[in-house]
């Protein structure tokens, strides 16, 4: 079986969807800074944000900014339909506040340290929040259990890792977050920390659209975790949206399951599903990517369980299973060819995993990195995890603008999917193929005419007395003609506000 895109296109249809990532910063300022952490935020985001108007702003590249509770800068990405254009505006969140710590300290003489990881020195909890697009017509109901189970087992393979301190003491685990989830579901994000947070808030024409919003997740280091990450999650979305199924591997408690795979670093631990079997949620993991690519090779989504249950029991082990497959090329314009790569590299992530050789894939998988780099550059590591020495240099993985990663990523000990060319561009750069490009572009613009805008997801205003509206409720709406059109509406604008302004 050949996984190619040129083939797939042919066999399997594999709908555009929406989705992008929200990211919390933790933030650190010296003690004697006046006014505390919460001013030390607002200070460094205001060259982005107008307090006087707002608390957010949306900016060029399509992304949005904003301080959010507790003091946490957060970016959220511009909407996205190609894993690398995500991956690519994520990193470009890091690259701007990078510039704005610097910009700071050049300022003000204050150094501030921004990090990019789900918990602060005082037990405090901030998050990645994913979220992709649904049908609001759709069966999300009827899988919605098969897509929960997928998400708490996916936790083995795109954990960031870190040090905790609970019940148990102080140690390593491959996730931070997962052992502070308290909730399958919840409309709720303060009161219960939900795997799903079900508040109805499409951000897009009510009528068509939902929005899945995923709260469990670490923040990843790595380009490569990020990718796989929302990439094996749009390929689930398909899947069991297609009718195929994994109600066989539902889990018992999914709460439960997903402390117990927070916390495995070895991955024999076992999560009991509802029909009362005991697997490993790497297991787990290799049967789900392996009908997906039954799937993908052309089998209807509802044969892909008994196809990929067929071809595993010929093929005898995963690994014998994966080789029947070529492994594809990835093709920075084509969707296809990406979610073809992932699924190739997901199964390949849970062969390797299933043995006992780990070493070759630690730079694709966070924890795995981070828990190799601790054993051989710190002894304080040696089960002594209260050491502060591990503490700082668990911070430094995670500090934005920091050395660590960046010398991990120069010396190749880490997968990266694109140069920092690639993500520098997506600075100013909106993706071409949702509304991001839209409303990036005329933000964009009217920055330039320095024309006041008041913006959100799904519609923009322009002027001081919101003179031109731009309505974005089609997210795929990528048109060119409207900027055209809307540009010279703007333009129009900025000229009259200057005549009024000096009497002209």
């Amino acid at each position: 079986m050949i996984i190619d895109p040129r083939i797939l296109e042919t066999k399997v249809s594999v709908s555009p969807r929406i989705f992008g990532l929200e990211t919390e910063y933790g933030l650190v300022a010296p003690s004697d800074f006046g006014g505390g952490v919460v001013k030390a935020a607002r200070e460094l985001l205001r060259p982005k944000i107008d307090y006087t108007k707002s608390g957010a702003t949306f900016l060029p590249n399509g992304g949005r900014l904003y301080l959010d509770v507790g003091a946490h800068p957060e970016y959220a990405t511009a909407e996205c339909i190609k894993p690398l254009d995500l991956v690519a505006q994520d990193r470009a969140g890091d690259l701007m506040l990078a510039q704005l710590l610097t910009d700071f300290a050049t300022s003000s003489g204050t150094t501030l340290k921004l990090f990019r990881n789900n918990l602060d020195g005082a037990g405090n909890s901030f998050g990645c929040h994913e979220n992709y697009q649904i049908a609001r017509e759709g069966n999300f109901e009827s899988w919605k259990d098969d897509f929960v189970s997928f998400l708490v087992t996916r936790t083995c393979l795109v954990g960031a890792g870190g040090v905790i301190t609970d019940r148990n003491g102080t140690h390593f685990v491959p996730s931070v977050r997962a052992g502070l989830m308290t909730a399958v579901e919840s409309a709720s994000s303060t009161q219960d920390r939900p795997i799903l947070n079900t508040r109805d808030q499409p951000l897009a024409d009510r009528s068509k659209y939902r929005r899945l919003h995923v709260m469990l997740s670490d923040t990843n280091l790595g380009q490569f975790p990020t990718f796989l990450k929302v990439a094996s999650a749009l390929l689930v979305l398909q899947f069991l949206e297609s009718g195929g199924s994994f109600a066989d591997l539902r889990l018992a408690d999914p709460i439960d399951a997903l402390h117990i795979v927070g916390n495995d670093l070895s991955l024999q631990a076992e999560v009991e599903l509802l029909d009362g079997r005991r697997l490993r949620a790497v297991e787990i993991q290799a049967l789900m990517v392996s009908r997906v690519l039954s799937w993908l090779g052309g089998q209807t989504a509802s044969e892909a369980q008994n196809h990929a249950t067929s071809v595993l029991a010929k093929c005898g082990s995963f690994k014998k299973f994966l080789a029947t497959f070529e492994v594809p090329e990835l093709d920075h314009d084509s969707l296809i060819s990406q979610l073809s790569f992932a699924a190739y590299q997901w199964l390949e992530l849970c062969v390797i995993l299933l043995g006992e050789d780990w070493s070759a894939i630690s730079g694709r998988i966070d924890w795995l990195l981070k828990q190799e780099f601790f054993s051989q550059y710190s002894s304080s590591a040696q089960g002594n995890w209260e050491d502060p020495k591990v503490r700082v240099l668990d911070w430094s993985f995670h500090q934005v603008g920091g050395r660590l990663w960046p010398e991990l990523e120069t010396r190749g000990l880490v997968a990266s999917l694109l140069t920092k060319d690639e993500i520098g561009k997506t600075l100013a750069q909106p993706p071409s193929d949702t509304r991001a490009y839209v409303r990036g572009r005329l933000i964009g613009v009217a920055q330039e005419l320095k024309l006041a805008v008041n913006a959100d997801w799904d519609r923009v205003y322009f002027g001081l007395n919101n003179e031109v509206k731009l309505d974005l409720d089609d997210p795929f709406n990528c048109s060119g003609s409207l900027v055209a059109h809307t540009k010279t509406k703007i333009e129009e604008i900025a000229r009259a506000e200057v005549e009024g302004f000096y009497g002209v």
